[in-house]
């Protein structure tokens, strides 16, 4: 565990002193069950409302700094100090440690050392394609994993120090997730493929949801499909719990764990995605499934995610994206013109309900996810 050989006294000059000159010392350790000083030491910088404005990096020495964001990612990777301390009100909660180390690195551009891993690679054939990245396969203690190589021609990712910084934030951001119905994002490998960061996350063999349903020769049970419905809103109840949107929800980015439970995936990455008002030649693209609002150049919105989600319901009834046969232009015409998808045979009435229901044209009369999940409860 880091803490176990933080410097004390060189996380002190950036937490406890705004006299920043001094040389760090690094003869005081925090013990790794014993998360009170570190507490206080995040709590000063809160109430400090961070480093004084419009100071320089160039003035504070990057070890230092360097020491603060991975004490702070320590504290939110760790459980069992926390459970071990008797909580007073008026120390950090985790949200507040995790929106500080946003600060920071968004201030300084510098990364808790446990963001970054090295994965061996398995092979350097892809193993799927993505609208905008390549999957490749590796191993990570001991275990089989994605590698996401986002795709240079993308927004994603333009090879400068900035488009690099604003990749490694978001990924920063989804790091900390956690909830079985949300892919946990282990890091990012620098070393392995091309320059640009490689997205690290549990291998699914199973897929996105959407091939994998169309790929099957036995259809589902009913109680699955509904059980699928519930676990993507379960996730994202979670995400707009969190005050997260995601912007791109849809079939392609529900996984299905070895459990058989789906999981959404791709979380802070839509501000990255094609250009929305890129021609409309193909079928699957992303802007299929936006809605109205954002197509007219709105930010997403947990409602926009609610449109998206009742699309992918009938994902999961049909295995198909919604009109099927039609490019992505045609179906957006439709949907913009109150033509939505037919119900699918084998979907309830329930589910069709709430799906509908999702594409209200005024964003605040579509259902939340918590609602979504109080309707299908009984089921």
């Amino acid at each position: 565990m880091y803490l176990a050989r933080l410097g004390l006294s060189a996380v002190q000059n950036i937490f406890g002193s705004k006299n920043l000159n001094s040389e760090p010392e690094n003869n005081a350790i925090i013990d790794p069950h014993d998360i009170s000083e570190a507490l206080a030491l995040v709590r000063n910088c809160i109430e400090l409302h961070g480093l004084p404005s419009g100071l320089e990096t160039d003035h504070l020495r990057r070890s230092v700094i360097q020491c603060a964001v991975d004490l702070m990612q320590d504290l939110l990777d760790n459980d069992e100090p926390w459970e071990m301390v008797e909580r007073d009100p008026t120390e950090p909660n985790k949200l507040q440690i995790s929106q500080l180390l946003m600060q920071f690195a968004e201030q300084f551009q510098i990364f808790p050392e446990s963001l970054f891993v090295t994965v061996t690679l398995s092979d350097r054939r892809i193993q799927r394609m993505g609208m905008n990245s390549e999957i490749y396969t590796g191993q990570w203690k001991g275990m089989k994993v994605a590698m996401r190589l986002l795709r240079s021609h993308t927004r994603m990712f333009d090879e400068s120090d900035r488009g690099q910084t604003k990749v490694l934030l978001a990924c920063l951001r989804w790091r900390q997730l956690r909830h079985p119905n949300v892919v946990q994002l282990f890091g990012v490998d620098i070393t392995n493929i091309g320059h640009a960061p490689t997205l690290v996350h549990p291998w699914m063999e199973k897929g996105n949801i959407r091939d994998h349903i169309k790929n099957l020769t036995v259809k589902p049970e009913p109680e699955c499909l509904v059980s699928w419905v519930c676990d993507v809103a379960r996730g994202m109840d979670y995400l707009h719990g969190m005050g997260i949107v995601h912007g791109d929800l849809r079939g392609n980015n529900v996984l299905l764990s070895d459990d058989g439970d789906a999981i959404v995936t791709d979380v802070f990455l839509y501000p990255f995605l094609e250009d929305w008002t890129a021609p409309y030649r193909c079928k699957g693209g992303p802007e299929r499934w936006l809605a109205p609002e954002v197509l007219d150049n709105s930010d997403p919105s947990s409602s926009s995610d609610s449109f998206c989600f009742g699309l992918v319901c009938i994902e999961i009834y049909t295995g198909e994206i919604h009109f099927p046969d039609l490019l992505d232009a045609r179906a957006i015409d439709n949907m913009s013109q109150g033509r939505f998808p037919s119900k699918p045979n084998t979907m309830p009435d329930q589910v069709w309900a709430l799906a509908s229901a999702c594409w209200n044209s005024i964003p605040t009369q579509r259902p939340t996810m918590q609602q979504v999940l109080t309707q299908l409860s009984g089921n």
